[in-house]
């Protein structure tokens, strides 16, 4: 199963329904290799990439421990993971990493300098990103990682810079698209690899959802102009800013009625509506029952 470690800010993540946004996501994807090294029969190695470098590590053999080489009070401090045989990570370089392995074992380690589009979706990443059992998943990309390394990519030939670039950013989508697929990426992570600005607004009306928010409120956090701010906010998020904030109290809605047992007076006033009537009738236009009904039929299927 996929895992990612939580970034010490907020994490934004993807509509997976959403597959056009995906697909022109990985189609502005285009990473240079700045190294790539294989390393076998180790027990510690530091990976420090330079500043801007993402670090891809691929398990050919034995297992290794990942952590990140940050300070104790860094929130980051607390991110590490185990991988195996057929795990990949990536890390997103702005912290050093630790590897620490058995002494059977193989990784590769190639560090990346993005370019075009993929500069935005690096800063997006976690600090690590774990997708297990990668090798299973996509046996012909895993091949194309267990590959890489100073072999493929020591400039001996011809092209050889071009045809590892090529490599690498397929063996990034191929990672991101399974750690996506596997519901490792926060709900909202798309708009924020897309567009940093309207995804500050995105974090405040999911950590506010129950406030009056209007269109220029949140073009200002998103430090835009209303006009340029709505526009692309419907071409990020297929919506406007109005429908997807009433889509996020919804479902915090039906969060507070079913597991946290509020009553539907409780509900309405957290999630800012002025009435009962007010939050019921949005509640059924949004779910096509009244929120008692639902809740009713919530409660008869679980028993």
């Amino acid at each position: 199963m996929g895992n990612s470690a939580a970034r010490p800010t907020v994490a934004f993540g993807m509509a997976l329904s959403d597959s056009q946004a995906f697909e022109r996501l990985l189609a502005t994807l285009d990473w240079v290799v700045a190294g790539s090294r294989r390393h076998g029969r180790f027990t510690a190695w530091p990976v420090r990439p330079e500043a801007s470098r993402s670090v891809v590590v691929y398990v050919r053999s034995g297992r290794v421990t990942l952590s990140l080489d940050a300070s104790e009070d860094s929130a980051a401090s607390t991110c590490s993971g185990e991988l195996e045989a057929g795990d990949i990570a990536i890390a997103a370089g702005r912290v050093g990493v630790q590897l620490r392995g058995e002494a059977d074992t193989d990784v590769i380690v190639t560090e990346l300098t993005p370019a075009r589009g993929s500069a935005a979706v690096a800063s997006s990443f976690p600090e690590l990103l774990f997708v297990r059992g990668f090798a299973e998943e996509e046996p012909a990309i895993a091949g194309l990682a267990a590959s890489m390394g100073k072999d493929t990519c020591d400039a001996s030939r011809l092209g050889d810079a071009t045809v590892c670039a090529r490599i690498a950013t397929t063996i990034v989508a191929a990672t991101l698209r399974a750690w996506s697929e596997r519901g490792c990426a926060a709900s909202t992570w798309l708009a924020e690899a897309r567009d940093p600005y309207v995804a500050r607004a995105i974090s405040a009306i999911h950590d506010e959802p129950g406030r009056a928010w209007t269109v220029g409120e949140l073009a200002t956090v998103a430090t835009m102009s209303r006009s340029g701010f709505a526009q692309r906010f419907r071409e990020l998020v297929g919506q406007s800013p109005a429908s997807y904030l009433a889509g996020v109290r919804m479902n915090s809605a039906m969060e507070h009625l079913e597991r946290e047992g509020f009553t539907v007076a409780e509900t309405a006033h957290l999630l800012g509506y002025d009435s009962e009537d007010g939050f019921s009738r949005a509640f059924r236009r949004h779910v096509g029952l009244t929120p008692s009904a639902w809740r009713r039929e919530r409660n008869a299927a679980a028993v």
